[in-house]
This record gives structure tokens, C-alpha cells and sequence, in this order.
């Protein structure tokens, strides 16, 4: 099935990427006219969000928010929106961080609520939020409040995020490791081709 995407953001280097990755699909059609696409993919920044949701909201489009670091008011916004669109909001796209969050989900439901839980996430010196959305996404997922995050910003790096669970006399550390922002840029082709056939609703990183 052929699919016209509209990328806002598509300059970024994240943008660059999924541009790089879709040519892969010769089902897919990237447009620069929001008005002929069938999908949309925000991967800008947090302030461009109002625009693109209302675009879609007027038009009934699906809506991926590959962007983070949104004010309440925003997420308030897109979870109302979601009643009326599929929207995908994920702030990572990389296969081996939702199984991360999955993993860490399973884990902390079985740990006795004296163990304690660490995340440490890492990434370029360029990336303007810390905590990062995907660390934030993992603290959510061990279902706890007392989840101390820790942020470093370090050269290039795409991102490395680790849960660390502490125990008695034990120690268990989950790593998840972006060694390329194609990994990344493949995360969100399949989100789009998740996002198609999906009704309104919200839809986050642990549906992927």
C-alpha cells in the first residue's frame, strides 16, 4: 500500500536519517505538502508540536511525535487529541529500548520495594532535554517514584540508557546502546506502518 509521509523536521539529523532509511520502501512517498500526505511524523522540536497536531486534527491524519521534552500541556494536549487520531508518542524508535522498557516493566513488578533502582542515560551534547523522553519513559515503566535519573551529555553519542537494580547482595544492570541513528531511522518506518492501520488512540513505545 503506497503512503505519502509528511515529516516535520526532516532537516534535523534525525530527519536526515529517516529520509535516508525510507528509501529503502518504494512504498513509501515522502511530500513537503502536509495536504497530500496520509501520515505524519514530528521529529522538530517541542515548540513546533501546536502546529502539526492541530494540522492533523483538522485533517483526521495519524500523527507520530518522535519529538520529546513537551510541557504537561502538551502531553495533556496530544492525549486529548488521541481520542479523535491514532497518535504514536514515543521518544525513542529503537527496537531494543522497547524491549528495555518491557523487560524493566517485568522486573520491578517482582523486586521487593526495598530494592533500589538507578537509570543512567547518556547522550550528544546537543540534545536539549535531561532527563532524556526515553529515560523518563523507563522510570514510568518500573512503576516507581523514588527512581533516581542520572544525565550525562557527552560527545555524539546517539544514546545509551541503562537500569540498574540493586537487591541484598545482588546487582543487575539492563544496557541498551544506539551505536547508529539508523537504528533509529528504522524504528520509525515501522512506526508509520504501525500507525496506519491503528484507530484513535494513544499509542506509546511499549505498543511497538
Amino acid at each position: 500500500m503506497e503512503s505519502r509521509i509528511y515529516i516535520q523536521g526532516s532537516t534535523g539529523k534525525m530527519g536526515k536519517a529517516i529520509l535516508e532509511e525510507l528509501k529503502k520502501y518504494p512504498q513509501f512517498i515522502v511530500t513537503s505538502n502536509f495536504q497530500d500526505a496520509t501520515v505524519a511524523l514530528d521529529v522538530s522540536v517541542p515548540a513546533a508540536l501546536t502546529k502539526i497536531l492541530e494540522l492533523c486534527l483538522e485533517a483526521k491524519k495519524p500523527l507520530i511525535v518522535g519529538t520529546t521534552g513537551h510541557s504537561e500541556e502538551q502531553k495533556n494536549r496530544i492525549k486529548e487529541a488521541a481520542q479523535v487520531i491514532p497518535i504514536l508518542h514515543s521518544p525513542n524508535f529503537a527496537q531494543g529500548m522497547s524491549w528495555l522498557h518491557a523487560i524493566t516493566g517485568v522486573i520491578c513488578k517482582e523486586l521487593s520495594k526495598d530494592a533500589r533502582v538507578e537509570i543512567t542515560e547518556t547522550h550528544h551534547t546537543e540534545k536539549r532535554d535531561a532527563p532524556s523522553g526515553s529515560a523518563l519513559a523507563l522510570k514510568a515503566a518500573t512503576g516507581r517514584e523514588d527512581v533516581p535519573i542520572v544525565s550525562k551529555r557527552i560527545g555524539e553519542s546517539p544514546g545509551v540508557h541503562t537500569v540498574k537494580l540493586s537487591w541484598r547482595d545482588e546487582e543487575l544492570e539492563l544496557t541498551h546502546r544506539t551505536l547508529n541513528r539508523r537504528a533509529l531511522a528504522e524504528g520509525a518506518v515501522y512506526a508509520i506502518l504501525f500507525i496506519q492501520t491503528k484507530p484513535p488512540g494513544y499509542y506509546t513505545l511499549c505498543h511497538l
